[in-house]
C-alpha cells in the first residue's frame, strides 16, 4: 500500500511540475475583452509586465501570456528568457499615448511588430483582448 502512495505521489508531482505560473504586475488580468486601467511611463522607463514560468515538463504549444503595443514607436516589449522563466518588459520609447493589449507570444510573436500590423487575425482579436492605455511622458 504504501509502494502505491508514494507512486501515485510521485506521478501526481510529475504532471503538477508541467503546469505554469503567470505574475501579472500591471493589472490583475482575469479574462478577456477588458478595458483595464491606463498606465503611465516616462520615457526610457521600463517595467516588468508579466513574468511566466513554465513547469519541468512543459511541452512547446499552449498560451504564453505577452503584451504587443497598437505603436511600437511609442511603446516597446522586450521578451527576457531565461531557462523555464519568460519576464515580458514594456518601456516607454518616446511621447505619446497607445493602446496595448495582452496577447498570447504563440500567435503575436514579434514585440516590434504594430498590433494591426497582424492584419485581420488582429481585426478578430482587437475587441476580444483584454488591453490597457499607456502615457509616455518626456523624461
Amino acid at each position: 500500500m504504501r509502494t502505491l502512495l508514494f507512486s501515485a505521489f510521485l506521478l501526481l508531482s510529475f504532471f503538477l511540475a508541467g503546469c505554469s505560473s503567470q505574475i501579472m504586475y500591471l493589472h490583475d488580468v482575469k479574462g478577456l475583452a477588458k478595458t483595464y486601467d491606463p498606465i503611465e511611463l516616462t520615457e526610457g522607463e521600463e517595467r516588468i509586465a508579466i513574468q511566466d514560468t513554465r513547469g519541468f515538463t512543459s511541452i512547446a504549444g499552449g498560451y504564453f501570456p505577452g503584451l504587443i503595443a497598437e505603436d511600437p514607436s511609442i511603446v516597446g516589449i522586450r521578451y527576457e528568457e531565461k531557462r523555464s522563466t519568460t519576464r515580458v518588459h514594456i518601456s516607454g520609447r518616446q511621447p505619446g499615448t497607445t493602446t496595448v493589449f495582452y496577447v498570447n507570444r504563440a500567435s503575436f510573436g514579434d514585440p516590434d511588430k504594430a498590433f494591426s500590423d497582424y492584419g485581420s487575425e488582429a481585426d478578430y482579436f482587437r475587441d476580444r483582448l483584454a488591453s490597457f492605455r499607456v502615457t509616455v511622458d518626456p523624461q
